[in-house]
């Protein structure tokens, strides 16, 4: 039973080898939802310091991964929704640079690992700028994109959610019918 203990449970495909080449679906929520990124008005987001920050952050993965390519995505108040295609070159070679190091847990240049080293870099930027209450949660969502359809739905899905933006604050699980 102590095993037990130390179990994590885990959202991801135990099949699934997450260094694979792929189109993945991630969102990546900030810590008790809070809406460090911006505002939306009137169906569009704004920015702040922070979200900007996150966005450039988000659009150098595939400068700091020269596996991954980031396809869609949106920055919105309080997460992320992204498509990172992942080819099928060899992984874990990386760029140190601006605060992307990789970060040694998951296993290198998988999607995990990916998400960590972006997560690390927005978190240092966000404390070395005075922004100390930045946090994200722990994990991320993902989901393997498998067919044109479902990457059709996908990112018009992000390309609405801040038009959708009061329909999943009342439901946040709420990631749409493509799945």
């Amino acid at each position: 039973m102590d095993w037990m203990k130390c179990r994590r449970t885990t959202t991801r495909l135990e099949c699934w080898d997450y260094t694979q080449g792929a189109y993945y679906y991630i969102t990546i929520c900030t810590k008790g939802q809070h809406p460090h990124f911006g505002t939306i008005n009137d169906g569009h987001m704004h920015l702040s310091l922070m979200g900007e920050r996150a966005q450039v952050y988000l659009k150098a993965i595939q400068d700091h991964f020269s596996h991954v390519e980031i396809d869609y995505f949106v920055v919105m108040p309080n997460h992320i929704h992204a498509i990172l295609i992942f080819d099928n070159s060899p992984v874990g070679r990386t760029t140190a640079v601006q605060g992307l190091s990789p970060v040694p847990k998951p296993k290198g240049g998988s999607l995990g690992h990916v998400l960590s080293c972006y997560k690390a870099a927005v978190t240092k930027w966000c404390r070395e700028n005075g922004y100390n209450e930045f946090a994200w949660q722990p994990r991320f969502y993902d989901h393997i994109i498998r067919n044109e359809k479902s990457l059709h739905l996908i990112r018009r899905y992000i390309e609405n959610n801040p038009l959708q933006w009061e329909l999943e604050r009342e439901s946040p699980e709420n990631i749409g019918d493509f799945i």
